[in-house]
């Protein structure tokens, strides 16, 4: 290699020098396996570090007017912000290849210098040679890792100066123009601050993270010494090291524990706090990127970035390496796609992509590893059984969860269905009796991804509930249009929308049902028809066997009545919201059926005040269907005329 060419016992490779000739000597900087010789003006100061101090305010200034915008549903899903969204990915990707760069594998030299590159993203500096400043000042280790470890800390530095520095400008240009000096505006204040800085941070969290553990990411030599992987002329566990643990440690404790933590508990009272406008403008950086109900996905982004970067502390053998990295980006993967939290749908598809390639670059990586041990070689025998019979383990866990559900709740999936279908009901209750602008104003702050949603779920109801020729194209249509019997059991029946009981739920699921879990259509009838009609029955048995089991189930008879009792109590309370302040009153006494002799009675209505500059005339009208002395069935129909 270039490190090692040959020759005598402690030949390096040309201006290489100390143990693993892991070094250049002075006026000499590493790039892609090789020293090259520093330039006049990168032996200067000026390159490095007076330019960065320099750039640096100007910089953060750039930065924090791109994000100076409010968290608005328009500016979260304008274009800009899908860009910065990619390009945030973008650079995780490169951290992360710069991590595979650092494993025990023995990569071809074009990739080698390929991947050279994005090593400037994990540890930035190093484009501007620091090795080189002052001739070489900054040439030791110890002296490179504490700038390294520092450097959050330096750049959080520079935000609090440049913030104090616009500040008084403004306030001095106020003072001047004889404005009020009371505020000096929002330009840099501590908030919009603070989500500038965290931007920074979250982007580049695998690089940060990196330089937390970069001490203890050691390799071994073939007489037993480690060396570490960033220099392979230090020693771990020699002074030199050791007088760097206390900060390693303290850099830890708070670029991985702390920081995390932090985050952990600020996404915990998000719900809480949203409504707050300093609370988003403050941790805007952990939830802009993500859909409103995956909020919390940041952190999982940055547990991956995590265990990313304990590769090379828990594994020294290169193929485990790659192993760990790939297990990790494919466990990643499963609830990002599952869920695609990202708050942009080519976000999502970038993140995917990116991950696709880096289990691409570990497969083909496998190739260059070197030969492993025996004690390594065992283990990864091991690990080629256990992921042979693990996922047996899932298989066997649903198959016993299923039979268990089948013994104790074989009617589940009928209570399922009911509550999924008087839900929608219920919902589309309230649509239809809001007003557009009403609609415009809840859809217009969703995000787009949460309208395809909408979207998709508007379809579905029209394509399964009604018989739309327009929209069976787009779908496989469960719903069965069959007047066979045997296929589709529902039969045409009056629609009963209201029910309500007198007497308490569980009385009388004990009362039909006694002690059985289950009964047949002919003991459900007959319990029931003591005290409704045999229409009404019929509808009971409608909707109870719906899946056409001709059996009725106790706990699906219980939630039917729940259900139905509920949808009263909203139809009730979304009347109140629609006659308020015009209903006066309502007739009272309990709904009476005629008799089979008489003529029918016309439909109870509810008696309204018209409003003085309203052409509302009728809003309700309710008619008495059925008489179930203490169970009262009753049809309420809604009318807007406006």
């Amino acid at each position: 290699s270039d490190d090692c060419p040959g020759g005598d016992p402690g030949t390096c490779g040309a201006f290489k020098t100390e143990i693993g000739c892991g070094r250049c000597l002075a006026g000499f900087y590493h790039f892609s396996g090789s020293c090259r010789a520093c330039s006049a003006f990168e032996m200067e100061q000026v390159l490095f570090p007076v330019f960065p101090m320099l750039l640096m305010p100007a910089l953060i200034l750039f930065i924090h007017s791109r994000l100076l915008e409010p968290m608005r549903t328009v500016n979260m899903d304008s274009i800009k912000n899908q860009a910065a969204s990619l390009a945030a990915i973008t650079l995780i990707f490169v951290q992360t290849i710069t991590l595979i760069k650092q494993c025990q594998v023995e990569y071809p030299s074009i990739v080698s210098l390929t991947w050279e590159i994005s090593g400037f993203s994990s540890r930035g500096l190093d484009i501007l040679r620091p090795e080189c400043a002052g001739g070489g000042g900054l040439g030791s280790y110890r002296d490179q890792f504490i700038m390294y470890t520092m450097l959050p800390v330096i750049v959080a530095l520079y935000f609090l100066m440049s913030s104090l520095i616009v500040r008084g400008v403004i306030r001095l240009i106020q003072i001047l123009r004889g404005a009020a000096t009371s505020s000096a505006g929002e330009v840099l204040n501590f908030y919009a601050c603070f989500n500038t800085y965290g931007t920074l941070m979250h982007t580049f969290s695998i690089a940060i993270l990196g330089i937390a553990f970069q001490l203890f990411k050691c390799y071994q030599h073939p007489n037993g010494e480690s060396s570490l992987v960033s220099a392979a002329y230090v020693i771990c566990s020699s002074d030199e090291w050791n007088g760097l643990v206390v900060l390693a440690v303290l850099a830890i404790l708070v670029y991985a524990v702390g920081a995390l933590s932090v985050f952990a508990y600020v996404l915990h009272i998000s719900p809480q706090r949203y409504h707050n406008v300093l609370f988003r403008r403050m941790w805007k950086f952990l939830l802009v990127k993500w859909r409103p109900n995956y909020w919390w996905f940041g952190q999982v982004f940055l547990i991956k970035g995590l265990l990313v970067n304990l590769t090379l502390v828990l594994f020294k053998e290169g193929a485990l390496q790659l192993w760990w990295i790939g297990l990790t980006l494919l466990v990643y993967c499963v609830p990002l796609l599952a869920w695609l939290p990202w708050r942009h749908f080519w976000s999502n598809v970038g993140d995917a992509c990116i991950n696709i390639s880096l289990l691409c670059v570990i497969s083909c990586g496998v190739y260059f590893t070197p030969e492993i041990d025996e004690e390594s070689e065992k283990g990864i025998d091991i690990l080629i059984v256990l992921f042979t019979w693990l996922p047996i383990i899932p298989v066997l866990g649903s198959s016993a969860r299923l039979s268990y559900a089948t013994v104790t709740k074989p009617d589940r999936d009928i209570q399922d269905v009911l509550q999924s279908a008087f839900a929608v009901h219920n919902m589309v209750d309230v649509i239809s009796c809001s007003s557009p602008y009403e609609v415009i104003r809840s859809v217009v702050n969703t995000t787009r991804g949460d309208r395809r949603q909408l979207r998709e779920a508007l379809v579905l109801t029209k394509v399964e509930s009604i018989d739309s020729e327009d929209a069976v194209a787009s779908r496989l249509v469960q719903r069965v249009h069959s007047d066979d019997p045997e296929v589709n059991h529902f039969q045409e029946h009056e629609e009963v929308t209201d029910f309500s009981l007198s007497v308490c739920i569980p009385d009388e699921v004990e009362r039909t049902f006694g002690m059985a879990k289950r009964v047949t259509l002919s003991t459900f009838r007959t319990q029931v028809t003591r005290v409704v009609s045999d229409a009404a029955c019929d509808y009971l048995i409608q909707l109870l066997d719906c899946r056409g089991r001709r059996v009725i189930a106790r706990d699906a008879y219980e939630t039917l009545l729940w259900l139905l009792q509920d949808a009263l109590e909203a139809r009730r309370s979304l009347s109140h919201h629609l006659l308020n302040p015009t209903l006066s009153q309502i007739e009272e006494g309990p709904p009476k059926v005629p008799d089979e002799a008489e003529a029918p009675k016309e439909a109870q209505t509810l008696k309204l005040k018209e409003p003085a500059e309203s052409s509302i005339d009728e809003l309700f009208s309710v008619e008495v269907v059925e008489d179930m002395g203490s169970i009262q069935i009753g049809k309420l129909t809604a009318h807007r005329h406006v």
